[in-house]
């Protein structure tokens, strides 16, 4: 019985029920976000007390670092792990992605907290959890990628570094999506892609470049300026602290006073722009997510192929990640919740989704995309693969250099052409 002394419970039933209390505060904190859950909320979804809970753990960060602790711990004994010895390099790659992709979707919320700063409010604990770095995982990571490389199954023009960098990031951020489609499938949909590629037919850069979708793309990029720059007023001022506050902290973790106080100024002064906290977003993200759904649309509809229209996109995402950075890192906030925010920026995903999935739909139809994958699998796959890591990957890694690594990968394929059969069939 949960609240007795542990004298009075066995063992064994203890660690399970705390156990049990772990994994639902994970499931909270994986749909309302860490800063939005408190232990009544925990309490609640575990149908006790909330003194009942405290029997178990002292603080919601106690909660928090177990999860933390256990996710880190789970991903260190896989990097540990013997190599792989199924006698191909890429069949290897794949099937780490998915161990990678399976511990993450058990762990979501711990991706979650890991993927953003710590609270102010986090003790040096949770911080240095927080902001641990995955050495050992990369590690692995590269020494499969250079494996492949070294075979001869992955093709010598493949930009290595770049994908090195992006890909782990895509498979964490892909696998802890809350979303009803199956974290496998994502994940093997996503790095099968990125080695097979969509394209049933070669498509030089230059090809690329001189098409009506590439030349849109460009028009509409030299429209896009950064958000707020010249804007002094005060107003302007909360929207630019804010940018950067809901950036780094994340939009759940952000209050208004951390606004106020990296602002210089109080509380009450933000109070007479902006009513509430959402208000402040949806003014920050309005025309970020206007740019890039009307640069969609307009690439959408040039006259082109679905390979170039698609490459289009890539030139748009691309090129946004650099300008608009600070909008990238809190639009991922809303793929980390069940209940995002209503508002502009979540409407405009889903539309840009569904172009996409439209883009897909007519390659596959006109032939220009072999792939087995279910269309809408494969577009939240390639969606994500276009969003965080594109911004995460470090900055030696140009617009162009990402772009190039996306038709190198994504229409091409990585894989040697001898090895795409074998990929295909993964």
């Amino acid at each position: 019985m949960v609240g007795t002394s542990s004298g009075d419970v066995p063992a064994s039933a203890e660690l399970t029920r705390r156990d049990e209390l772990l994994r639902i505060a994970g499931r909270v904190f994986a749909q309302a976000g860490y800063a939005g859950t408190s232990l009544r909320d925990i309490a609640d979804a575990a149908g006790i007390l909330t003194g009942s809970l405290y029997h178990h753990f002292p603080s919601k960060e106690a909660l928090a670092v177990e999860l933390i602790s256990e996710f880190q711990a789970e991903m260190d004994e896989l990097a540990r792990r013997p190599r792989l010895e199924s006698g191909h390099p890429l069949t290897d790659l794949v099937e780490f992605a998915d161990k990678v992709g399976q511990i993450a979707g058990r762990h979501r919320a711990a991706v979650h907290m890991c993927r953003r700063d710590a609270p102010t409010t986090a003790t040096e604990t949770m911080t240095t959890l927080v902001r641990r770095k995955p050495v050992a995982l990369n590690r692995r990571w590269a020494t499969l990628l250079r494996a492949a490389r070294d075979a001869g199954t992955l093709r010598a023009e493949v930009d290595l570094p770049v994908l090195q960098a992006v890909l782990p990031i895509a498979v964490l951020d892909l696998a802890a999506l809350v979303t009803p489609l199956s974290t496998s499938d994502l994940v093997c949909s996503l790095v099968s892609q990125l080695l097979h590629g969509l394209t049933t037919e070669a498509h030089s850069p230059a090809e690329l470049d001189a098409s009506g979708p590439a030349r849109v793309a460009r028009e509409r990029i030299a429209g896009w300026r950064p958000p707020a720059a010249a804007d002094e007023s005060r107003r302007g001022l909360i929207l630019a602290t804010a940018r950067d506050e809901f950036a780094r902290r994340g939009y759940e973790a952000t209050t208004m006073r951390d606004i106020a106080a990296a602002a210089g100024m109080r509380a009450s002064s933000i109070y007479g722009h902006f009513a509430a906290k959402q208000e402040i977003l949806a003014a920050i993200m309005e025309r970020f997510s206007h740019h890039l759904l009307e640069g969609y649309e307009t690439v959408a509809a040039a006259p082109g192929t679905a390979v170039e229209r698609l490459d289009g996109v890539f030139s748009l995402m691309t090129s946004a990640a650099r300008l608009f950075r600070h909008e990238f890192m809190i639009v991922k906030d809303w793929w980390y919740v069940l209940n995002p925010p209503v508002d502009a920026p979540p409407v405009d995903n889903a539309a840009r989704l569904r172009i996409m999935e439209e883009m897909l739909d007519e390659g596959i139809r006109a032939r220009q995309f072999a792939t087995p994958a279910d269309v809408s699998v494969l577009a939240v796959a390639l969606r994500s693969l276009l969003w965080v890591p594109l911004t995460d990957s470090g900055p030696a890694s140009s617009a162009p250099r990402r772009h190039a690594l996306l038709r190198q990968t994504l229409l091409d394929g990585a894989a040697s052409p001898a090895e795409r059969s074998v990929v295909k069939a993964l």
